[in-house]
């Protein structure tokens, strides 16, 4: 089953059958920002992620930890 890389409504919603791996699109919706600027967090290293050959896959629970930990540094 192939999933699009991109989409422009911010609420999709991201598959349960994929567990906790989320493409491009589905870690923007999650975090609530456009794709373009997540792109640009995963290629200068702020918010984690893997390649896999020419896609983007991002971690709900990675991002989780990530936005917790950041919180945390503001308290």
């Amino acid at each position: 089953m192939k999933r699009p890389e991109t989409v422009t409504n911010f609420a999709i919603v991201p598959d349960p059958a994929f567990g906790d791996v989320m493409l491009l699109a589905e870690a923007a919706a999650f975090l609530r920002c456009n794709p373009k600027t997540v792109k640009k967090m995963a290629k200068n290293g702020v918010i984690p992620h893997r390649r896999a050959g020419s896609g983007w896959r991002f971690s709900r629970s990675a991002l989780t930890h990530w936005m917790k930990q950041d919180q945390d540094k503001a308290a």
